[in-house]
């Protein structure tokens, strides 16, 4: 009984004679696995791992770029005050009749009272005073000027209110709140507020200055 039990299992075990071929099958040939490329990571992340690695651990940097061109309509009292100091090298204002108020640049709505003022248009000196102003000091292509060169809050003579402008012809240690300019208009039009190129001080603060 062994031994019928032992040709049995090698029976079902046997192999098959060497030398022969062995059987096809149907079966398609096994692909060999793509290599793998290595991909580089977003630049984001290298910006990351650059800061890490600078020891600036809670710092997330994205560089990108963003370019935004674009136009717009600059309403109906914007356009008005614009073509004047263009055509005409006027500055216009608009005036509240209740509170007697001047707006520069002009507003169609008196803040004060909500009163419309957008066609109460006057005419308004081109000197004014500077009631705050700061230095620029960086360069950027979308600035108006090269630094350094003052930026200044300006009141003009008959206005309320008071405005944005470059202030050049003086150094900028020598401005000071206060200080009375006067407009400058560009020789050539861009058909936006720096057809008002820049404000210079007057000439009797021109004469106190080289003094100082």
């Amino acid at each position: 009984m062994k031994k019928t039990a032992s040709k049995s299992k090698d029976a079902k075990t046997k192999k098959p004679a060497v030398g022969k071929p062995a059987a096809k099958t149907n079966k398609p040939a096994a692909k060999k696995p793509a290599a793998k490329v290595k991909k580089s990571p977003p630049k984001a992340v290298k910006a990351v791992k650059t800061a890490k690695s600078k020891g600036q651990d809670d710092s997330f940097i994205v560089d990108g770029k963003l370019a935004l061109p674009y136009t717009y309509f600059a309403g109906r009292v914007g356009s008005k005050f614009i073509t004047t100091i263009r055509d005409e090298k006027k500055i216009m204002g608009v005036r509240c009749p209740k509170c007697d108020k001047v707006y520069v640049p002009p507003r169609q709505t008196c803040e004060k009272d909500m009163t419309d003022i957008r066609d109460n248009w006057v005419e308004l000196k081109n000197s004014g005073t500077v009631t705050n102003y700061t230095v620029v000091r960086y360069k950027d292509k979308h600035l108006p000027k090269k630094p350094p060169y003052v930026m200044a809050l300006i009141k003009l003579d008959g206005a309320d209110t008071p405005f944005v402008h470059v202030v050049e012809g003086v150094k900028p240690d020598k401005v000071e709140t206060g200080m009375r300019v006067q407009a400058v208009f560009a020789e050539k039009t861009t058909s936006t507020i720096l057809d008002i190129d820049h404000f210079e001080p007057l000439k009797e603060e021109k004469l106190s200055l080289i003094h100082i």
